[in-house]
């Protein structure tokens, strides 16, 4: 039979082993959280490298304006006011996105050619920003890159990821970073 104080014992052990755990669990998912995050923020950069001029394209040819509604028409609308107000406001979004964007582009480029980095800016120039590029299929693509530039493939496409992970810290700042706070902007959302 156990006594007491043996009892006692064990269930300190237990304890202690359940906390030990639970640190371990909570070290571990932290460490996905943030590599997670990080992986968000890439991800996120490289979608508005990828859609660039698609989107460039959008605030060129959006219309919302260019006709006049009639009081007299308006009852037969039937909700076609609310998509109408619906692509103004993504208009303008996306235009500000866009400006915040050639801001960040032109951070980047700047901060290459200080340090002698313009071939890894031109690697981004030229897969994403050059429109006759756009229609050529993305293996092709890096290879007429590294023929340009007369590098191997491989440079190419590392250097475009480090291009990437670089523009993600001049699109989201420290949140770019990812350095294991969170913004109070997230911190609002959760509640």
């Amino acid at each position: 039979m156990i006594g007491r104080e043996d009892e006692l014992n064990q269930r300190a052990e237990y304890k202690e082993l359940a906390l030990a755990a639970a640190r371990e669990a909570i070290l571990e998912l932290t460490a996905q959280d943030k590599a997670s995050a990080k992986k968000q923020v890439f991800q996120n950069t490289n979608l508005l490298l990828e859609h660039y001029l698609d989107l460039k394209a959008y605030c060129i040819h959006a219309v919302y304006k260019e006709f006049p509604i009639n009081l007299e028409d308006a009852v037969n609308l039937e909700g076609y006011e609310i998509t109408i107000q619906s692509i103004k406001a993504n208009l303008d979004v996306t235009r500000i996105i866009l400006s915040h964007v050639n801001t960040a582009l032109a951070l980047l480029k700047k901060k290459c050619r200080a340090r002698g980095f313009d071939q890894k800016f031109r690697v981004i120039e030229l897969m994403h920003l050059d429109e006759k590029m756009q229609a050529v299929s993305w293996p092709e693509r890096v290879r007429i890159i590294s023929e340009e530039l007369q590098c191997e493939e491989a440079s190419v496409l590392k250097w475009r990821n480090e291009m990437v992970r670089d523009l993600g810290v001049f699109l989201f700042g420290a949140g770019g970073l990812k350095l294991g706070w969170q913004s109070p902007y997230s911190v609002m959302q959760n509640r």
